[in-house]
């Protein structure tokens, strides 16, 4: 995004410079409104939640959930927080 802005710097046009960066025209003025803005192209915060597991245990749960076909969520929860120590 930088290399992007300085080519915009130097007099390059939109178009051009999307052409070279391999992307949408609109992307390029998008992140060219957001640098005029705020003097900075990093994205936007976007208030996602965070993650109440990690990757390696939402894979342990699932292996959980097949094992145990019929087991329902509040018993699977309560079998990870004992198995980890914790609490969800």
């Amino acid at each position: 995004m930088n290399r992007g802005v300085g080519m915009l710097e130097g007099g390059a046009s939109q178009r051009h410079v999307a052409r070279q960066l391999g992307v949408l025209q609109s992307v390029v003025a998008r992140m060219w409104s957001r640098y005029e803005m705020n003097g900075d192209v990093s994205p936007r915060y976007r208030g996602r939640r965070q993650r109440a597991t990690s990757q390696t245990r939402d894979r342990l749960i699932v292996v959980q959930a097949q094992r145990h076909r019929f087991m329902n969520a509040t018993a699977l929860q309560n079998d990870l927080q004992n198995a980890s120590g914790v609490r969800f």
